[in-house]
């Protein structure tokens, strides 16, 4: 019954806001509105979670019309919030829904656009609100003329004069009903006197027209008064305008801000149900941030990182809601939302551009990653590869920041080599057609002032024996080897040896060693070496191991001072070191 009723009251919203024929007061229009969207408001707090999965439904569809509700918004969207934490399923699902029907349907797009980014709004606040103090302090606005403003103020007040004088007669009627019958002809006299008055003051508007009309024949006399008033008058109804004009952006901006906010303090709720194990939320919850990706919201980055870790589930079947919705599997959804944000071409670039775009994409997706969404993103875009959902262009976009000869920030290069080991897992002829270009790079010159360079390129070379693994106790080995004569490992000799203070050494070293084993035919000989030529190096006195060094300095890897360790005993940054932003000059 409830169900029905909320039905009903949504369906009543809907014929009064559209409804345009009648001729109904918009005060009384609008009390209306407000009585039946409280009683929605009550229905949130119901018993039943199928009554308030209804109501939130039923502000769904409300939502769609052309009718924006602006002042019912910003409740609606304080119980939605709310109810992200309800303990039905079902209501956290449609909450969520919700959420992201408020985002595509907001009416704050009217003067910046759509896109919902709360520095920029808090920007524009501050802005409209510095312009509008300056015009109030400098000029005075509160004295200036505005004669349609104080026509509506004045019929505004006569309005509510009126409203209380009625109000004040009705209640003076019901508490002094036992009152004397002198008193009451006194009354009596009192309204039929403010009725002569007011028809006195009809028939004064009621002349006032004829007025007009004799002014009309009097023309003549019209620009000798405007030419002595006109300067003052018209430059103060200027300001007045404007004046209104900055009062109502100011609101409009706050308003936007206000709801901005609302949604950027759900993302934390919204991050924990990424992780639910009611599929529909999940999906729901990752539409959401796709969403606020695409209106440019700074809570859509770290949702968007946290749920690459879907996929690594392992239901990826569609299945069917209550209602009878078809839901997609959780690990195809997660692909369809990184392809359609950051690898699917956009209609308004040509094609260039569209490479430039999605290289960049990818290689932005590992900045600041940690090693658990690096390895997620490794099996994303493994399985992108698989698909052939990758185009060649865009590899080829990749070798050359990776293989680029002049000085480009680190992050870069390191990025389009990690994307690249990525993508070799699924085709390895991505690797194999560039060693040549790996041994340059991240084992020369660039590798050498860079060891995390190296180490990622040792991670990519490692995908040259393939992805097939050889079975406990099996004769067969179906991985690619190479002799160990090949310029490869000598290259990886050189790295290992070439000494350095950097502590990035031992992540290289360690990636070296796994290179060496995964694709040389002897590779304990190799490693037989090191271990002689480390110990060698360690037992050596000073004096020889100084002078062996110096004759090897020319060769050797450039070895990174020890940096000073500031009083907590972190290090202290390099200031000349190359900052690691993307480059605006750059081939991205």
């Amino acid at each position: 019954m409830r169900m029905a009723l909320i039905e009903i009251v949504g369906a009543l919203i809907k014929d009064i806001a559209m409804d345009e024929e009648t001729q109904v007061d918009a005060h009384k229009k609008e009390n209306r509105i407000n009585a039946l969207f409280d009683l929605l408001f009550e229905r949130t707090l119901d018993l039943n979670s199928y009554v308030r999965a209804k109501v939130l439904n039923t502000f769904s569809r409300l939502c769609d019309l052309p009718v924006k509700f602006p002042k019912q918004r910003h409740e609606i969207t304080k119980h939605v919030v709310a109810m992200l934490q309800d303990k039905s399923s079902s209501v956290r699902r449609y909450a969520i829904a919700l959420l992201t029907k408020l985002i595509l349907t907001h009416p704050f797009g009217l003067l910046h656009g759509g896109p919902l980014n709360l520095t920029e709004w808090e920007g524009r606040y501050d802005a409209v609100a510095k312009e509008l103090k300056e015009m109030e302090k400098t000029l005075g606005m509160g004295d200036l003329p505005d004669p349609e403003g104080t026509q509506a103020e004045q019929q505004e007040t006569k309005k509510k004069r009126g409203d209380d004088e009625e109000g004040r007669d009705d209640e003076e009627a019901e508490d002094d009903e036992d009152e004397d019958e002198d008193e009451d002809d006194a009354d009596a006299a009192e309204v039929a006197e403010a009725m002569e008055e007011d028809e006195d003051e009809e028939s004064a508007e009621r002349k006032q027209p004829k007025k007009e009309k004799t002014s009309k024949k009097a023309r003549p006399s019209l620009p000798v008064d405007l030419a002595n008033v006109t300067d003052e008058q018209v430059l103060a109804a200027f300001d007045a305008e404007k004046h209104v004009k900055l009062k109502l952006i100011k609101k409009y901006v706050a308003d936007a801000l206000s709801f901005i906010r609302q949604v950027e303090g759900a993302s934390g709720t919204l991050s924990q149900l990424l992780v639910s194990t009611s599929k529909a939320e999940v999906l729901e919850s990752m539409e959401f941030f796709k969403t606020a990706h695409e209106y440019e919201m700074e809570c859509a980055e770290v949702g968007i990182t946290k749920m690459i870790h879907l996929i690594w589930t392992k239901d990826n079947s569609a299945t069917s809601t209550e209602d009878g919705k078809e839901l997609k599997g959780i690990r195809s959804k997660l692909v369809e939302v990184y392809r359609l944000l950051y690898f699917d071409p956009l209609p308004d670039l040509e094609p260039k551009q569209q490479v430039n775009r999605i290289a960049k994409n990818m290689i932005e997706r590992t900045y600041g990653a940690s090693l658990a969404e690096l390895t997620s993103l490794e099996e994303l875009m493994r399985s992108l590869m698989a698909d052939g959902q990758i185009h060649t262009d865009v590899i080829n976009k990749l070798w050359h920041v990776y293989s680029v000869d002049r000085e480009i920030p680190r992050c870069q290069r390191r990025g389009a080599i990690i994307i690249l080991g990525m993508i070799s897992l699924a085709k390895p002829e991505v690797v194999s057609e560039r060693l040549e270009t790996l041994l340059k790079v991240g084992l020369g010159r660039f590798g050498k002032a860079d060891l995390v360079l190296a180490r990622y390129t040792c991670i990519a070379l490692q995908r040259l024996g393939g992805s097939t693994k050889k079975v406990k106790g099996s004769l067969t080995d179906k991985s690619i080897r190479f002799p160990m004569e090949h310029p490869l490992f000598r290259k990886l000799q050189d790295a290992i040896e070439n000494p350095s203070h950097s502590m990035d050494w031992f992540g290289m070293a360690e990636q070296a060693v796994n290179t060496i084993y995964l694709l040389g035919e002897q590779p304990d000989a190799l490693c037989t070496t090191l271990l002689r030529d480390f110990t060698v190096r360690a037992f050596t006195p000073k004096s020889k191991t100084g002078t062996q060094d110096a004759t090897n300095g020319g060769q050797a890897m450039d070895e990174d001072k020890e940096e000073p360790e500031a009083k907590n005993g972190s290090p202290i940054p390099d200031k000349t070191e190359p900052t690691e932003q993307p480059n605006d000059q750059g081939d991205l």
